[in-house]
């Protein structure tokens, strides 16, 4: 199992980057678990993506679509909650490389 890293508050005003919040590279193989609050939205790529309800959708943590995995090799990973601000989700993060 990796290093636990601690979770991460995502809010619904911005894109949050998995790949700088938590200093793992880009590329790198990471699994995704959403544990609290609001759907998640990720989205991979190069550049922040603009405000939208777009992307892989990450279920709360009682849905079969709670976890994801993020293949290596692939572009930055950005996160934001699903629903209207001010709500906040929280996911955790591991690299499993």
């Amino acid at each position: 199992m990796a290093e636990t890293l601690p979770d991460i508050t995502l809010s619904a005003t911005a894109y949050t980057s998995i790949n700088t919040i938590t200093g793992i590279p880009i590329g790198t193989c990471l699994e995704i678990q959403h544990n609290h609050g609001y759907w998640v939205y990720l989205v991979e790529s190069s550049t922040e993506p603009p405000i939208s309800r777009e992307g892989t959708i990450l279920t709360d943590v009682f849905g079969e679509a709670s976890t994801r995995v993020v293949l290596s090799g692939s572009l930055e990973v950005w996160a934001i909650c699903a629903a209207p601000a001010p709500r906040e989700s929280r996911i955790n993060v591991q690299n499993i490389e």
